[in-house]
């Protein structure tokens, strides 16, 4: 199955970041139990998942293994970009809350969180992702230490932090991230509007309006280096959206807010371990989607390909009576999205 392929892959590509033997198969069964249908992925239930006796080798990996963390990083950058790389692509920053009680939880504190619309004790993670006509994938992260924390050199310490990070903004922190990439839902319609930006820096500023159907206005204060049309600036505007969407689908199919993490090191490996995992959902759901594409066929979702991994791993069921089933499925989802269509189009001009 073509989703061993690039499961060993990506291994391969990574593996030579970790000196030992043992954290280099850890590391495989994480990522196994991220794919696995469990009901938490934090280090109790992985552990379980891969048959140990207890979670210390999944909490040794994050916390005190020694390996490159951000040379992985760098290799999950590059794997995305060789499978889901295109000319149009382009990079997504934004943030996403992780609900915490306490105090202890590295950058941890009560503040405002997009993802839950209100101000509540939260941690605060910027994600870049990577957009593409190909796919989308998240490809990097950085944990946002409000000022309580960077102000303080004993909570520092006690989480982790190396002495070398300092306090940064949130579009800091999206900044750096692009940086390193750069050296590394349905049909929405909408009004814009664009205006020139008198601006005495360098490159080309504007501001972009965006009206919806609602009447509601978005803001987009845009810059680039040379002169660029109106649609690629409105490409790139509506395309926020699908970092939010792998946002939902990476905390739905391989746990990204289900750790159990306190400290930074911990946190940034964890997460990081997600986005591989999340990262060989949606290739391995591209490559079957090349090889079985028909019009009378749904688009194999990845909630659908980690049901299909799954299966193969157990040998649940034999694997073309598996993808039997699973043409099946997407067959009749295709008819009935077919047919929904057809009516929203029939009252709409019936109206």
């Amino acid at each position: 199955m073509v989703w061993w392929q690039v499961f060993e892959g990506v291994l391969t590509r990574v593996g030579g970041r970790f000196a030992r033997a043992e954290p280099r198969c850890t590391v495989r069964e994480l990522l196994l139990g991220l794919l696995a249908p469990i009901e938490r992925k934090n280090g109790w239930w992985l552990a379980e998942q891969a048959g140990h006796d207890s979670p210390d080798r999944m909490q040794r990996l994050l916390r005190t293994a020694v390996w490159d963390t951000d040379a992985v990083a760098a290799d999950l950058r590059a794997f995305v970009v060789e499978h889901l790389g295109h000319r149009d692509g382009i990079l997504v920053a934004d943030e996403t809350g992780y609900l915490k009680k306490g105090t202890h939880s590295v950058g941890v504190q009560r503040q405002y969180s997009g993802t839950a619309g209100r101000v509540e004790n939260f941690q605060i993670g910027v994600f870049l992702a990577y957009v593409s006509p190909q796919g989308r994938a998240l490809i990097d992260r950085r944990l946002y230490l409000p000022r309580c924390w960077s102000d303080d050199e004993r909570r520092y310490t006690t989480a982790g932090v190396p002495d070398e990070v300092l306090f940064a903004t949130k579009p800091e922190l999206a900044m750096a991230m692009i940086d390193a990439a750069v050296t590394a839902k349905g049909h929405r319609f909408y009004a814009w509007a664009w205006v020139t930006v008198l601006d005495e820096g360098e490159g080309c500023h504007s501001l972009l309006v965006r009206r919806g159907t609602d009447g509601q206005l978005a803001y987009y204060l845009c810059w680039s280096p040379t002169p660029v049309p109106l649609l690629r600036l409105v490409t790139v505007a509506g395309s926020r959206w699908s970092v939010e969407e792998a946002f939902q689908t990476a905390k739905g199919q391989v746990g990204l807010d289900q750790y159990q993490c306190r400290g930074w090191t911990a946190w940034h490996r964890f997460t990081l371990l997600a986005m591989i995992a999340l990262a060989v959902l949606t290739i391995v759901a591209i490559a079957q989607r090349a090889a079985t594409s028909t019009d009378d066929l749904i688009d194999l979702t990845l909630a659908e390909t980690r049901r299909l991994i799954n299966t193969a791993i157990h040998r649940t069921l034999p694997t073309e009576l598996a993808m039997a089933w699973s043409r099946w499925r997407r067959r009749h989802q295709a008819i009935a999205k077919r047919s929904h269509y057809k009516r929203r189009h029939e009252s709409t001009t019936s109206a």
